[in-house]
């Protein structure tokens, strides 16, 4: 012990400590020292205090993490397969129109991608970010458009659509 004050030897400590004396008793000169809160009447009041304290303080913040912030994101309603380059080289619909496979404009090109197995995607043009959605009929009508969307995302980065309007 580094705050060793002499009072009473090691083995007097040590039966203290696994409650074979019960009469000894330590200062209380160290934190770890500090009898339990239900221990001394004197240290009931400080402790309940303390606990509400860190009740208070835990909750709120809980409290001020659990709400995700809304967000509003400017930028292209897509296909997955699009956006991550499963059958483009520029993360766009132009190669796949160019070889007339799947459509000929972005919008058929991006349904007919949904329709293989991709999924809506909306492309933050601004800060070149792709969002998987965790409501994409909601991006159904909106296919290939400059949208912009109101909503929420979560810790995973997948944006929940609250609104979204064509620009």
């Amino acid at each position: 012990m580094d705050d060793w004050d002499g009072r009473h030897s090691h083995k007097e400590v040590n039966a203290l400590l696994v409650g074979q004396v019960p009469n000894l008793s330590l200062p209380y000169s160290h934190p770890s020292k500090l009898p339990a809160c239900s221990a001394d009447y004197s240290w009931r009041g400080k402790c309940r205090t303390m606990k509400a304290l860190v009740c208070i303080l835990a909750v709120s913040l809980f409290a001020a993490g659990a709400g995700n912030p809304v967000v509003v994101i400017t930028g292209e309603i897509s296909d997955s397969q699009c956006a991550f380059n499963v059958h483009s080289n520029r993360s766009s619909h132009a190669d796949v129109i160019k070889a007339g496979v799947v459509g000929r404009t972005p919008k058929q090109c991006t349904q007919a991608c949904v329709h293989m197995g991709g999924k809506y995607v909306l492309i933050d043009t601004i800060h070149s970010k792709v969002y998987h959605l965790a409501n994409p009929d909601k991006a159904e009508n909106f296919a290939a458009m400059q949208v912009r969307v109101h909503g929420l995302v979560d810790q995973n980065g997948v944006l929940s659509i609250t609104s979204i309007e064509g620009r």
